[in-house]
């Protein structure tokens, strides 16, 4: 999005986080197939710390979890 966009040019840290998925009707597969949800958080620059910190604590609460390859993003 424009928040990515604009971090580049400002040096601003930049991060996307998977925080979970949908199930939705896919055309091409004829199925219902997974589809990841992420946020993205944008911090003015040499402020990563705050991000990198808020990352630690959700994933300390349960919030935020493992992450896996393939079709199915969270098991």
């Amino acid at each position: 999005g424009a928040g990515s966009a604009l971090a580049s040019y400002f040096g601003s840290a930049d991060f996307t986080i998977p925080i979970g998925q949908v199930p939705y009707f896919s055309n091409i597969t004829h199925r219902e197939e997974m589809m990841p949800v992420t946020i993205n958080m944008v911090v003015r620059r040499g402020c990563d710390f705050v991000l990198f910190n808020l990352v630690k604590e959700l994933a300390k609460l349960g919030v935020l979890g493992p992450v896996a390859t393939g079709s199915r993003t969270f098991v």
